[in-house]
């Protein structure tokens, strides 16, 4: 039913195609309707909890005329206007409505413009902008003087808004690659266009490989190169599908849209604000892809000048090493690959080394074992690096005592590791897991393994000595 369908989106991250594509595949229908009347009922919870957030019913607004917002960013990077209302506090943040605006509001996954509201008798720095219903509320700091109802002149950061185009129309770019190589599947779950950065979620079922990465910031680039002219056009709903255009899934839309095309690449349902052509990307590169929900994978890249610091800050990274290393480039995969091999030769002593002063040190340990009706336990705290060093010293102090029991704690980044070892004809009368488990409890852990070997883990390394004290009482008790 639509409403399973809906939380297993919302909740999950399950593309509603692909449950579609499940249940047809076992005999099922979807209810359709009953998904987008529970996605409606959720923009409308949305809607409200946004409209808390701006307490657009709630503020006491300062009005100065009647009307609603003309947006003209698209055309416009400033324009006259005039104050309809605003709300102001006693550190001079302010909000703001003009009857005419350059500023793009944050929606559709796009950040919103920053800029400047002014007049000779004050000025606004804007650093976010929210449309409330058909207001486009400016958020902002009054830097100079007061707000009044003189004409105010309007005007966006440029280079703000042009790092957000390349990063937007890029975005269009790599949806439609990702489409190219990886299949007609792939649908966007969301975006976010940053003017540092893009983000961008679509249906996959698995990682992309290496190579398919490769392919998709290939064909992105050469669109960039080719300076396709990026057009927009206003169209009914019909018209835009009938010409090919790529609608988000499950979003709803007016009579009419506004239709994004990149020569004859892309062509999207899109409301954001882009570049005249695409050269002014320049060049994009994807730093990560990874899992953001079930079914759904997520790019992040960057374009432009963001590209150019990220070469920059390679090259410097490079030299750095080169200088460390004291070598050339193209001898820097050699040199690598001879010090790891040291690296390696140099553990294989240093563990060889360890396990040696283990051996000494086992030796001293078997010499003080405590009796235990008539049952040799040796048990102790010893240095080892990890969990397999721990299970070789304790292979060792087996050989070593014939016929007993021992326990071994170490602390090992910052927790502590307790082995237990029983040898062979003893099994039938000691568990070593019994045994491990009772030490672990002491320290806040447990554990378990075979009657012959088993080993916990516990987090208060205080208590190891405490608990290498008490492990005869423990033997003595699992006997009786």
């Amino acid at each position: 039913d639509g409403k399973a369908m809906f939380e297993l989106y919302d909740t999950y991250g399950f593309p509603p195609d692909l449950t579609r594509i499940v249940a047809e595949e076992n005999g099922c229908g979807v209810d359709e309707k009953g998904f987008h009347k529970e996605m409606e009922q959720q923009k409308q919870r949305a809607r409200k909890a946004g409209k808390f957030v701006m307490g657009d019913e709630d503020i006491n607004w300062i009005t100065i005329a009647e009307g609603e917002t003309t947006f003209v960013g698209y055309d416009q990077t400033e324009t006259a206007c005039r104050v309809l209302k605003y709300t102001i506090d006693d550190n001079n943040n302010t909000r703001l409505v003009l009857d005419k605006t350059p500023f793009y509001a944050e929606q559709g996954g796009q950040v919103a413009d920053v800029g400047t509201i002014s007049n000779p008798e004050c000025r606004i720095v804007i650093v976010n902008v929210q449309k409330v219903h058909d207001d486009y509320v400016h958020l902002g700091v009054v830097e100079q003087g007061e707000i009044n109802h003189n004409p105010m002149n309007a005007k966006i950061n440029t280079e703000h808004r042009d790092k957000i185009a390349a990063n937007h129309t890029a975005t269009h770019l790599l949806h439609k690659a990702l489409r190219q190589v990886l299949g007609d599947h792939v649908q966007q779950k969301g975006s976010l266009v940053h003017p540092d950065y893009l983000r961008f979620d679509f249906t996959h079922y698995r990682a992309l490989t290496q190579r398919e990465l490769e392919m998709v910031e290939d064909i992105v680039n050469r669109q960039s190169r080719a300076c396709l002219p990026v057009k927009t056009k206003t169209m009914s709903v019909k018209a835009a599908k009938e010409a090919g255009a790529t609608a988000l899934f499950g979003e709803k839309y007016g009579d009419s849209v506004r239709v994004v095309s990149i020569g004859d690449f892309s062509m999207e349902l899109c409301g954001g604000t882009h570049l005249q052509n695409t050269g002014g990307i320049a060049l994009v590169k994807l730093m990560t892809e990874t899992s953001s929900a079930a079914g759904i994978r997520r790019i992040e890249a960057i374009t432009g000048v963001a590209v150019e610091k990220f070469v920059r800050d390679q090259q410097d990274r490079m030299s750095e090493i080169l200088k460390l290393l004291n070598i050339q480039e193209h001898s820097l995969i050699e040199r690598l690959n001879k010090l790891l091999d040291e690296n390696k030769q140099l553990n294989r002593e240093l563990d060889s080394t360890r396990l040696k002063a283990a051996g000494n040190h086992l030796e001293e340990m078997i010499a003080s074992a405590t009796d235990v009706d008539g049952v040799q336990v040796v048990s102790g705290k010893i240095k080892a690096a990890n969990t397999g060093e721990l299970r070789n010293i304790g292979d060792q102090l087996r050989n070593k005592m014939k016929s007993g029991i021992g326990v071994l704690a170490a602390e090992i980044k910052g927790k502590v590791s307790i082995l237990t070892i029983v040898t062979d004809d003893l099994t039938h009368k000691y568990k070593a897991g019994e045994i491990v488990n009772k030490a672990a409890k002491m320290l806040g852990g447990k554990g378990g393994g075979r009657p012959d070997m088993a080993m916990a883990g516990g987090k208060e390394t205080a208590k190891i000595d405490e608990v290498i004290a008490h492990i005869p009482e423990i033997i003595k008790k699992r006997k009786d």
